[in-house]
């Protein structure tokens, strides 16, 4: 019995290998590629859009999974709507950290060229804080849904699997 509760009152720890390591990069590369193409081909509108379906989507999802998943899929709504909703609503979502960054890779990525000025091309745009803006609304969209995933991995985490609960002791 004692061996049982000092297995279950153990600490987390989270292992660092060097395949979760590869998976985490290459999430991150795939992430900031696509960020790169919609802020280049899409309007912040349809990337808003797109995350928007992803996280009711998940809504939905929940209910049909299993009590494992559902602890997922219910971290990665809470957290992507969270998220989205505070980075595009608030008024203190100027001072986000990820709007910095944001604002940082916009700086840094759509430099005026001279290239023709088309509507739908975040970096050919005319008037800059416009443009600046809606490359703003448009990370911030996907970043909710990076948030969203490390939401229901943190859920995953923290939340017990049912046979670690018939382990603990009553009291």
């Amino acid at each position: 019995m004692a061996e049982s509760e000092g297995r279950a009152m153990r600490p987390l720890r989270v292992r660092f290998t060097v395949r979760r390591i590869m998976a985490l990069t290459g999430l991150l590369a795939v992430g900031l590629a696509f960020l790169r193409h919609a802020a280049t081909h899409w309007g912040p509108g349809e990337v808003t859009t797109l995350a928007l379906t992803v996280l009711l989507a998940t809504n939905v999802l929940a209910w049909f999974q299993g009590a494992r998943w559902q602890v997922f899929w219910v971290g990665f709504g809470l957290c992507g709507w969270a998220f989205l909703m505070f980075s595009l609503n608030s008024s203190l979502s100027e001072h986000l950290p990820t709007t910095w960054l944001l604002d940082d890779l916009h700086g840094r990525s759509c430099v005026n060229r001279s290239d023709p000025v088309y509507d739908y091309d975040f970096c050919g745009a005319s008037d800059s804080s416009a443009h600046a803006a809606a490359f703003r609304r448009a990370g911030q969209s996907v970043l909710s849904l990076f948030f969203a995933l490390l939401g229901g991995s943190v859920a995953i985490v923290l939340v017990p699997k049912k046979s670690e609960i018939a382990r603990l002791p009553d009291g």
